[in-house]
């Protein structure tokens, strides 16, 4: 048990070091980086961005209002229920998002060139089962059902 855990905490942590030089350098903070990178893949409302990044509802307003200056998010009422409201990237947060995700498979690439060959579909398929492990762990936790993962605090 113990060595999973040092292992765990040292991918995250260089992983976390990585994912800050190489990817979110510059003026793009990691928070800004995954915040990003989920609204590309769809539309969300803060609480549910919130819960994705693990943040509280009021630090991630506070980070969507930084998006919405540079102009990379807008908000936007839900067309399913006029009450919420919905955040979503502009053309300029896509391209944002486009570039953060090139680099972060850049850096992927870079990684994988540490791993043997032959080993590397065993690494990606345990790395995969580790994330399952993680989303319904998180579920539980939250008492929530595995897909309502994302709107769990």
């Amino acid at each position: 048990m113990r060595e999973l855990s040092d292992a765990l905490i040292e991918i995250s942590r260089h992983f976390g070091v990585l994912e800050r030089d190489q990817i979110c350098c510059g003026d793009v903070t990691v928070a800004q980086c995954l915040a990003l990178q989920r609204l590309d893949n769809s539309p969300a409302g803060v609480s549910t961005l919130a819960a994705y990044l693990g943040t509280s509802v009021s630090a991630t307003t506070r980070l969507v209002q930084g998006l919405e200056k540079r102009d990379w998010v807008k908000r936007r009422t839900d067309p399913e229920d006029g009450r919420r409201v919905q955040l979503e990237l502009t053309a300029a947060g896509r391209c944002q998002a486009n570039e953060l995700r090139d680099s972060t498979e850049e850096l992927v690439s870079q990684l994988l060139e540490f791993i043997p060959e032959e080993e590397r579909t065993n690494v990606i398929s345990a790395l995969s089962t580790l994330g399952e492990a993680l989303t319904r762990c998180r579920a539980q936790c939250c008492g929530v059902g595995e897909d309502e993962i994302s709107s769990c605090c």
